[in-house]
Parts: C-alpha cells; sequence; structure tokens
C-alpha cells in the first residue's frame, strides 16, 4: 500500500464543484475509485490530497479548492460512518489537530465575512466549521449534511460567528483514553504555527518506540502505520493489510519479525492465519505473471472477477513470465524455511500451501529440493 499516494486529477475534479451537494460528489468519487480499493486505502489517499489542497488554499484560495477540501473530509467520515463510531474512528486525531491549527489560522487572519471574495482565512474558519459540523454529526446521521453544498455552508457559516466556541476537549480524552495522546496536547497544536501542519501527535513518539524495538528506521512509514496505528486500533484492516503485502525481502523480513517478536500475539492475532493468507495471496500473485499481460485496460477488464480483485489491489503485477515466476517462487520457499527453520510455524501448518507449490512449481530446481526437505522434516520427526 502506498501511504503517499493522493486522488487521481479526475477524482479529485469529481469533488471541486462549489455547487454540488456533498453526497453527489462522494458518490461520484466512488464510481471513479479503483476496484477492490478498501476503506483506509480511499481514507489515506483523501488525507494526503488534502495536505496539498491546503497549502494551495493558504497561497491562492478559490471555490474549487474549497469544495475539495470540505468534500475530502465528508468522504473521509463517509466511508466509515456510521458503522465506525467516532471514538474509533483512525482519523479523529487528524480532525482534532486540524480544527484547533484551523482555529488558530483563522484567528491570525482576523474576520474575513465583510471582505470581498475568498480569503484564506475564511477557508480556515468555513473548514473548522466543518470539521466541528462532522464531529457533532459523527455519532449519529450524516444526513443532514450531505444535502449541503460547499457553497451554501459556506454562506450559512458567515452568517454565524467564526468564533463559536466548540468544546474540543472531550475529543481529545477521546484520544488520550485511546492511548492515541500520551497526555493532553492543547498547548503544543495550539501553538502551531498557522502555515505549517500540525505538529506530531505524541503518539508518533511512542510508535517510535515499538518501530526501533522491531528494527525499523524512521522513513519506513508503512511499518509504522501497520504496528502502531492498524494493529492497536484496527486489527482487522491491519490483517487486511499484511495478508496483501508485497513479496519482496523486505516485506517477508517485517512479517518474519512480526512472528519472532510475538507483535500479532500481543493484540490477540492468531498469526498462522495471517500467514498463510499472505502465502496463498502471494501464490495467486504468482499464477497471474504466468498469464500474458493485458495489453491495455479493456484487455485487464476481460478478466475473471477473481484477476480483477487481485490486479486492483495493492500487489499489482509488473512482471510475467516464467521467470518471473520462478524468482518470487524462490522468495517464498526462502520465507517459509525461515519460518519452520526458526520454530515460528510448523511445516504442518502450511500443508496445503506448501503441497500447492510443489506440485504446481515443480519444474522449479530450488522447489524440487524444498520438498526433498520437507520430507526430511517428516521422517526426522516421525523417527523422534
Amino acid at each position: 500500500m502506498d501511504y503517499m499516494a493522493s486522488l487521481t486529477a479526475a477524482e479529485a475534479q469529481s469533488l471541486a464543484d462549489p455547487d454540488r451537494t456533498f453526497d453527489d460528489a462522494v458518490c461520484t468519487l466512488e464510481q471513479l475509485r479503483p476496484h477492490g480499493e478498501w476503506a483506509f486505502q480511499m481514507q489515506i489517499r483523501l488525507k494526503n490530497t488534502l495536505d496539498a489542497y491546503d497549502k494551495m488554499a493558504r497561497a491562492a484560495p478559490r471555490w474549487s479548492l474549497l469544495a475539495t477540501l470540505l468534500n475530502c473530509e465528508y468522504a473521509i467520515l463517509r466511508l466509515t460512518a456510521p458503522s465506525v463510531p467516532i471514538r474509533h474512528n483512525p482519523f479523529l486525531s487528524h480532525w482534532v489537530e486540524s480544527y484547533q491549527c484551523l482555529a488558530r489560522t483563522h484567528e491570525d487572519h482576523g474576520h474575513h465575512e465583510r471582505e470581498i471574495g475568498l480569503t484564506a482565512g475564511a477557508v480556515a474558519a468555513v473548514w473548522a466549521e466543518w470539521i466541528k459540523s462532522m464531529l457533532l454529526s459523527g455519532e449519529s446521521d450524516t444526513q443532514e449534511l450531505s444535502t449541503l453544498t460547499p457553497r451554501i455552508f459556506y454562506e450559512t457559516t458567515t452568517k454565524r460567528a467564526f468564533r463559536e466556541p466548540f468544546p474540543i476537549q472531550p475529543y481529545i480524552r477521546i484520544l488520550i483514553e485511546e492511548d492515541i495522546y500520551d497526555t493532553l496536547p492543547g498547548t503544543a497544536v495550539h501553538d502551531a504555527h498557522p502555515s505549517g501542519p500540525p505538529p506530531p501527535s505524541p503518539v508518533s513518539q511512542n510508535a517510535m518506540k515499538k518501530s526501533e524495538r522491531l528494527g525499523q528506521s524512521a522513513p519506513d512509514d508503512w511499518k509504522t502505520a501497520i504496528l502502531d496505528h492498524l494493529l492497536p486500533r484496527h486489527p482487522d484492516m491491519a490483517i487486511q493489510e499484511l495478508t496483501r503485502l508485497p513479496l519482496q525481502l523486505l516485506h517477508l523480513d517485517f512479517l518474519t519479525k512480526l512472528l519472532a517478536d510475538h507483535a500479532l500475539e500481543e493484540h490477540a492475532i492468531d498469526p498462522a492465519p495471517v500467514i498463510t493468507s499472505y502465502i496463498q495471496h502471494s501464490l495467486r500473485t504468482i499464477e497471474m505473471m504466468g498469464e500474458p499481460p493485458p495489453a491495455s485496460d479493456q484487455g485487464r477488464a476481460a478478466t475473471d472477477s477473481a484477476a480483477r480483485h487481485l490486479i486492483a489491489d495493492t500487489n499489482r503485477i509488473w512482471e510475467y513470465g516464467k521467470e518471473a515466476q520462478s524468482r518470487h517462487v524462490k522468495l517464498l520457499l526462502l520465507f517459509i524455511k525461515s519460518l519452520v527453520r526458526k520454530g515460528l510455524l510448523g511445516a504442518d501448518v502450511l500443508y496445503f500451501e506448501i503441497q500447492e507449490i510443489c506440485v504446481r512449481y515443480v519444474w522449479i530446481k530450488q522447489v524440487r529440493d524444498f520438498r526433498a526437505w520437507v520430507e526430511g522434516i517428516g521422517e526426522a520427526d516421525e523417527q523422534g
């Protein structure tokens, strides 16, 4: 999964009309969404788009930018509400920090409701009011917000006092209770420079501690996101992410460390189904490598539903042919042998996966050697 990805030009354009209702805009965005992309992936792309458009709106505010900003926030909420309460929404910390930073930005720019045209201060104020409205409606229903348009919301907001008090502290307490914040971070967030992004929340420091324990470096954002964001708070999303990691040495090493450090067990997750699902997903990817590469998007769309889901997944296929298959099968064999040798998983747990590899890819010499090695383990167990 690419944690730096943002919306495509077409997706962003679908959110840029200030006179289109929020519901209509997000429905169009859903139609443009890649097949098989799950909610958290889309939310990450929306958040990255917010960061980019925030800078543009500060420099040259326009109606299309304001519409995109508000629609992105609404789409993030819509992807999880009302099934996921605000307390457990993975983007609650984003809304809390953004609200405080935007409120501060508006204070520094002063009131702009009497000025002609759209100003950076007005954008910040309306954006902050929109986050407030989402937080207040997020626990129940977003229907009332869905029928508004960005322009109507702007006009409604500018008729009210921008500085209408909003109790943000209860949401900060939720973040503390959920171990996202260690302590009340109000001062740190409030003092943020209005032209810069919110400072890292205290959870980032906790994240680095666990990351260091697993031998990670700061640039490994995807590891930190899985270990310290998804695993503790959204284990189902974490499992889905882990089982779809690319078949590369970097990711195989990461999975091995997870098992060696019992990181999954710490969150009451049985590692065996996670690893078997990862191997099965890798095997489907390798299987697709044996097919002729699609000549175009039309050719890709002609494949069966299982293949479409795989291609749309985070594991896009860039190589085809026997050589690519052989290379990836060898990587998978190294991974399995490492798990068995280190006692992290038994060969019996991976019985069906091992059988599929040994039958389907018997033409690879290393597979035949691997089969003999596995059979040797079985004979040793019987003698023992």
